[in-house]
């Protein structure tokens, strides 16, 4: 079956919906959850802003769906809001105790993490820990990691003194250090100790490309082949007949040794014809490519493309790699450590950013997020549950900032009130929510700016 770039979008825009729905309506059933316990009255129940599509009253509750599945919201009854019966101004959110609004307010985001835990715990036992071991087995053309001189065969043992236990810690540890300066320990192919420093400010464009998401820092674990994994559709490998599972053997008359090989010709001959050898059911066939040309991020120099994703090297992947099935209690234990660590470097990543040591240009919008919705699910089951639970501890922690309009924001007048023993007057209240509106507004056009660079360049 021949799929086009509109079944790819629709792909992104159905996963991406169906990640966020659950997301947010598991994020807003804490919060009903919590306040219906209370004897608060929750008059609508909403996912989506926006017009509404369809409704249903049930339990004295408005349920709805409504057009923008960006969010959602849980509508209590408030006296600030209208006027409300004497005798059900017991049910009004607002004339609620400061600790019963702090735990409806918190709900929320606790239940995100709470899906996190859950989601996590169910993919390591069903996919049990996959650990690599901290070894180079390719380096990318002309990436960072290539400039600091690493070979295939390089075994990294600290990164800026902090020891590696596998391949995880590489990728963390140098993300983490990009924009300081990164040192490596290696022992190399021979068993000789080296050092692979980079001055990563000598590369801002190449550096400020991994942030966006547009490269990466050039260093695998695995080693690509020759060999088709898939094709992308109506790109120019697929208008050249190429499928997955063909072997290239030459282009342009010269033999394909391996990937990195394969990868240089292709980025080299931007909208140039490229004549290609290939195997495909033990038979060899001809072809004619000609690469997209595409402005390579971190230079702005045209380079080629043919849309295709070459397979691992599936026996070195076993070798590097060890597999551990936790039982189900390990599942859970380490899954709260998952959402622990993972909560932690989402604080980490904001702090930086509001020091100003970190780019904005690691926060992504919907359509960032929505792509990596359609690669998980098209990867497994499992690695899409994975995304979810990593994007609903994301919320979660986000929700929780001090910022008016979030609930964090509510947690903290409520601790106020709480401490002040009365209630933030209007003005107040008035004066936190404009600004908290306007940190919103200011933080999706830099997501929806970043979403648009990561597309367009």
């Amino acid at each position: 079956m021949k799929f086009t770039d509109e079944d790819y979008y629709l792909s992104q825009v159905f996963y991406f919906l169906i990640a966020i729905t659950t997301i947010v309506t598991v994020h807003e059933l804490g919060h009903y959850l919590v306040a219906k316990f209370f004897g608060v009255k929750v008059e609508k129940f909403s996912i989506g802003f926006g017009k509404v599509l369809c409704s249903k009253t049930w339990n004295d509750t408005t349920w709805c769906l409504s057009l923008i599945p960006l969010g959602g919201y849980v509508r209590m009854l408030d006296t600030r809001l209208g006027e409300v019966d004497e005798v059900e101004k017991q049910y009004a959110f607002d004339l609620q105790a400061p600790w019963k609004k702090i735990l409806i307010y918190f709900a929320g985001p606790f239940i995100n993490f709470v899906l996190g835990v859950l989601l996590f715990s169910l993919v390591f036992y069903h996919e049990g820990i996959t650990s690599l071991k901290p070894e180079v087995n390719m380096v990318a053309i002309d990436s960072l990691a290539e400039k600091a001189g690493f070979q295939e065969g390089d075994y990294i043992i600290k990164i800026n003194q902090k020891l590696v236990k596998d391949f995880s810690d590489v990728s963390i540890l140098t993300m983490e250090n990009l924009e300081n300066g990164l040192q490596y320990e290696v022992i190399d192919a021979s068993g000789q100790p080296q050092i692979r420093k980079v001055d990563t400010e000598k590369y801002p464009q190449e550096v400020r490309s991994i942030l966006l998401g547009k490269s990466g820092f050039g260093l695998y674990p695995h080693r690509v082949t020759n060999e088709i994994e898939m094709v992308s559709p109506d790109g120019p490998a697929s208008k050249a007949g190429l499928q997955a599972d063909d072997i290239i053997l030459e282009l342009n008359h010269e033999k394909v040794e391996n990937y990195t090989n394969f990868a240089s010709i292709i980025r080299n001959h931007p909208s140039q014809k490229i004549d290609v050898l290939y195997q495909r059911g033990g038979e060899k066939f001809e072809t004619v490519v000609i690469p997209d040309s595409l402005l390579e991020a971190k230079n702005s120099r045209p380079i080629g493309k043919i849309g295709v994703q070459n397979k691992i090297d599936e026996i070195l992947a076993k070798k590097n790699s060890d597999i551990y099935y936790p039982n189900l209690l390990e599942s859970v234990k380490m899954a709260f450590g998952k959402v622990g660590y993972f909560s932690k470097q989402i604080l980490f990543l904001l702090g930086r950013i509001v020091v100003g040591k970190s780019s904005l240009v690691n926060i992504s919008g919907p359509v960032t997020m929505a792509s990596y919705a359609n690669e998980t699910a098209a990867i497994g089951l499992m690695t899409y549950l994975a995304f979810i639970a990593a994007i609903s501890v994301s919320i979660g922690i986000f929700n929780l900032l001090p910022v008016p309009i979030l609930d964090g924001g509510g947690i903290l007048f409520s601790f106020i009130e709480w401490v002040r023993r009365k209630p933030m007057s209007d003005a107040e209240r008035a004066f936190g929510t404009r600004l908290g509106f306007l940190f919103l507004v200011l933080l999706m056009f830099i997501a929806f700016s970043n979403d648009f660079v990561r597309i367009f360049g």
